[in-house]
């Protein structure tokens, strides 16, 4: 057996995978990478890992979890290796379809994705939480291993640093 079957997935049950979750693997990506290519890319590069070391995927007792954070981590290393802040040159109404929690606000969403390039793994995992999957701060600080009142502290800092990337004035015409 070839080390790679070793400690990852076999072809086929990354296929398996990806015919079931792929869709929902893709629109996390183009949220947080806001390029149809790059998310594509990242879908691929998450496909490989597990080849190349997924077998933990087995022993997961959230596997859908468990693939939203292998796609993050192909998403943020993307954003790491092209130092690429989402902002720019996308109109918020683009997210209004994208958003995995619809009560989200578009445009906050996007400032907060231009932040993700700035932020440490821990970071984004939570601005990822809170701003993209719309969990409440006890999950994340349940997920995290966080008191909720560093998470709140962690959440407000990041609403306020997401801020500072808006536009002056969106409903303004350019």
């Amino acid at each position: 057996m070839p080390p790679s079957v070793a400690t990852g997935l076999s072809p086929d049950e990354v296929r398996a995978l990806y015919t079931r979750y792929g869709a929902f693997l893709l629109r996390r990506a183009r949220v947080l990478l806001r390029d149809a290519s790059l998310a594509d890319d990242a879908l691929q590069n998450a496909c490989v890992a597990l080849l190349r070391g997924g077998a933990a995927f087995r022993e997961a007792k959230e596997p859908l979890a468990y693939l939203y954070r292998s796609i993050d981590h192909a998403a943020f290393d993307i954003l790491r290796s092209r130092k690429r802040k989402p902002l720019e040159g996308h109109e918020p109404e683009e997210l209004a379809g994208l958003a995995i929690a619809p009560s989200l606000d578009p445009l906050m969403l996007l400032a907060t994705s231009a932040l993700l390039h700035e932020l440490d793994d821990e970071g984004r995992a939570l601005a990822v939480m809170a701003f993209v999957d719309g969990l409440d701060q006890g999950e994340i600080a349940t997920r995290l291993g966080l008191s909720r009142l560093t998470v709140n502290k962690r959440v407000q800092g990041l609403r306020e640093r997401a801020r500072a990337h808006l536009p002056q004035n969106p409903g303004a015409p350019p």
